[in-house]
């Protein structure tokens, strides 16, 4: 009895670790790395002035869907800049104009979009005069 009880346990037992060992779950293919999603890197902003219009062009490097335009007005050197956005262009595009603003000093800070994933902004302080 002791014997046939035995026996039984080891079987069972052998039965469980050869079932578990071969059969597996989840998906049987090589591991896939995710990917990567980065959004393209303004590398330099240039800019004209002339009759009352600012144009600006881009040059970046890598993947964008779009680019969101911020501005900000100068009052002093101390003061925070107080951004708020003026457009959005989309990636293909590299250059884009603004109109309608006073004499001062202005900072704009262009921001790479890819899926809904912000990269790193590029800041660009510029001056008007003589509007």
């Amino acid at each position: 009895m002791k014997r046939k009880l035995s026996f039984i346990i080891s079987f069972t037992l052998l039965s469980f670790f050869c079932g578990v060992s071969f059969s597996g779950c989840g998906r049987k293919a090589p591991p896939v790395v995710p990917e990567i999603i980065k959004p393209a890197s303004v590398k330099k902003i240039t800019f004209t002035q002339e009759r009352g219009k600012i144009t600006f062009l881009i040059s970046f490097q890598g993947k964008t869907d779009l680019f969101n335009i911020y501005t900000a007005r100068i009052e002093c050197k101390s003061c925070p800049a107080n951004y708020h956005k003026v457009k959005t262009i989309p990636g293909n595009e590299r250059c884009f104009s603004l109109s309608g603003y006073e004499d001062g000093d202005y900072k704009l800070k262009i921001i790479p979009v890819l899926k809904k994933i912000e990269g790193n902004p590029l800041v660009k302080d510029f001056k008007i005069n003589g509007f």
